[in-house]
C-alpha cells in the first residue's frame, strides 16, 4: 500500500532543538529505509508550498543539524521519495490534510501526529495479501492506495481474450476453427472479468484525483500457439481449393491432399456447402442418378465457397481487433461514457530480434500499474479479483493474492507486456 505522507513544516522547525522530536523522525526513516519509496508518497499543493518550505528550512538549519539535513534531503529530493502535487493551492498544511480526508484518503501519514499511531506494518504491506482473508473494502483500498495519484494507469492481464472470448481450442466443438464462430462473452454480466473489470475501473476513477489526465489502459497478449487452429484451418481450407483448381486445370479426374505424415490422401469431388463439385465428367450414356452415384463411390472431401474463405482471411487478420472490441465493450457496462478507458493486445512474446542469450520470458504477469508513479501490485491469479457471491465478494479461492511490487526488478516484470510489440497475426495470402 502507498501512504500519503503529508510533513508539518512547524514540527522540523521545532526538531531543530528538540532531539526527541527529531529522534522520531530519524526511527522512522531508518525502519522504512529499504522500502520508502514503495510505502510512501510526499503530498503538496500545486504551488509547491510545502516543498518551498522544507528547503527554506534545509538552507538555513541544515548545516547546524546534520541528522536533520538527512531527513530533509529524504523529503525535497525526487530519487529518494515519491511525491505528488494536487491541482489545488492551499493556505496551511492543515488545509491539505482536510483536504485529503474529505476525499476518503484513508492512511494518512500525518507527521507528527503518526506517531502517537504508528499503524503501518511493513511485513503486511510489502507481504502477500489473500483474497479470501481480506475485506472487499481492505482490497479497494490497497488498489486505489497506487492509482489515485496516478495518471497512467496499466491494468494487465494476458489472459482476458481467453475469457472475453471463445478463442481457445478447448471452445473448438463451439468455433470448429473458424474464426467467424469466436463468440464475443463481454455482455455477460456473471462472468467474473467483465464484473471485476468494471469495478476496477470504476474504483480508480471515482478515487483518482486527476480525472480530467487519467488514463486507465487494459493492456493484454495474444500467444501465436493458442490461435493457430484458427490459423491452420484457413491454410487447409486454401489447400483444398488449390488443389482441386490445379487438377481441374490439368484436367484431371482426382486432386491430392497431403497430410502432416506425408502421406497422400485422393479425392475426386468438393462438397461445398452441401453442395457436391466434382472433377468428374458426366459420361454420355449414363443418366444423372448414375452420375451421381458415381461421384458418391468416389472421396469427397468437405470445404467453404472461396467467398467464406475471404470472409476467414479477413476476420483472421482483425482478430487483434476484435479482442479490443470485446474487451473494451466489457468496460462499458457501469462506465459508459464516463471513464477513459484503452485497450491495446501486445504480442505474448518477445520481438524475435530481442536479445536471445537471455532467459524466455513470456508474459504470465498479472499487475495493477501506476506508471507514472512507478508502483504496481502484482495480482495472482488474474485480474478477475471480485466475485459477488462469495462471502467477502472478492475470489473465494486461496491462489487468489495481491502484493506490492517492490524491487526494481518485479516493477519492471510487471510493466514487460509494455515493451512488446503491438499483436498482428499472421498474413495470409489468396489470390
Amino acid at each position: 500500500m502507498l501512504h500519503p505522507l503529508i510533513v508539518d513544516p512547524d514540527y522540523l522547525i521545532k526538531c531543530i532543538e528538540n532531539d526527541e522530536e527529531l529522534k522520531k523522525i530519524k526511527e522512522l526513516l531508518l525502519e522504512f529505509k529499504s522500502h520508502w519509496e514503495d510505502l510512501f508518497i510526499l503530498i503538496d499543493d500545486k504551488e509547491e508550498n510545502l516543498l518551498t518550505k522544507y528547503k527554506k528550512i534545509l538552507s538555513e538549519y541544515g548545516h547546524q543539524n546534520p541528522e536533520l539535513k538527512i531527513i530533509l534531503d529524504y523529503l525535497t529530493k525526487s530519487q529518494k521519495t515519491k511525491r505528488v502535487n494536487l491541482n489545488k493551492k492551499f493556505k496551511s498544511f492543515s488545509d491539505i490534510k482536510n483536504f485529503l480526508i474529505s476525499k476518503e484518503v484513508n492512511n494518512i501519514v500525518e507527521i507528527p501526529n503518526y506517531f502517537t499511531k504508528n499503524f503501518i506494518n511493513k511485513k503486511e504491506c510489502t507481504g502477500d495479501s489473500f483474497l479470501i482473508e481480506m475485506k472487499y473494502s481492505d482490497l479497494i483500498d490497497k488498489i486505489t492506495s497506487i492509482t489515485r495519484f496516478s495518471k497512467k494507469v496499466y491494468l494487465i492481464d494476458p489472459m482476458i481474450p481467453y475469457h472475453l472470448t471463445n478463442i481457445n481450442l478447448q471452445y473448438g466443438y463451439q468455433h470448429q476453427n473458424f474464426v467467424s464462430n469466436i463468440k464475443n462473452m463481454s455482455t455477460d454480466s456473471e462472468n467474473l472479468y467483465v464484473h471485476s473489470l468494471n469495478i476496477l475501473i470504476k474504483k480508480i476513477y471515482e478515487t483518482n484525483f486527476f480525472k480530467e489526465d487519467l488514463k486507465i489502459c487494459i493492456m493484454t497478449t495474444i500467444e501465436h500457439s493458442k490461435i493457430k487452429h484458427f490459423f491452420s484451418n484457413i491454410i487447409n481450407e486454401i489447400n483444398k481449393w488449390t488443389a482441386f483448381n490445379k487438377a481441374k486445370r490439368e484436367r484431371k479426374d482426382h486432386f491430392i491432399i497431403y497430410k502432416k505424415n506425408k502421406k497422400e490422401d485422393i479425392y475426386s469431388t468438393l462438397v461445398v456447402n452441401g453442395k457436391k463439385v466434382s472433377l468428374l465428367q458426366k459420361k454420355t450414356n449414363e443418366t444423372n442418378e448414375e452420375f451421381e452415384i458415381r461421384i458418391l463411390k468416389g472421396k469427397c472431401l468437405k470445404t467453404i465457397n472461396e467467398h467464406e474463405i475471404l470472409k476467414e482471411i479477413k476476420n483472421w487478420q482483425l482478430i487483434g481487433e476484435f479482442i479490443e472490441k470485446c474487451i473494451m465493450q466489457c468496460t462499458q457496462h457501469e462506465n459508459a461514457n464516463v471513464v477513459p478507458v484503452f485497450v491495446d493486445v501486445r504480442d505474448h512474446h518477445p520481438d524475435k530480434i530481442m536479445d536471445k542469450t537471455k532467459p524466455k520470458d513470456t508474459i504470465y504477469r498479472r499487475s495493477i500499474v501506476a506508471d507514472d508513479l512507478d508502483c504496481s501490485l502484482q495480482v495472482r491469479k488474474g485480474l478477475d479479483l471480485f466475485q459477488a457471491d462469495s462471502p467477502n465478494k472478492l475470489r473465494y479461492d486461496e491462489e487468489y493474492i495481491i502484493r506490492l511490487n517492490c524491487s526494481p526488478q518485479e516493477k519492471e516484470r510487471s510493466r514487460a507486456i509494455v515493451k512488446r510489440p503491438k499483436f498482428e497475426a499472421k498474413k495470409i495470402i489468396y489470390n
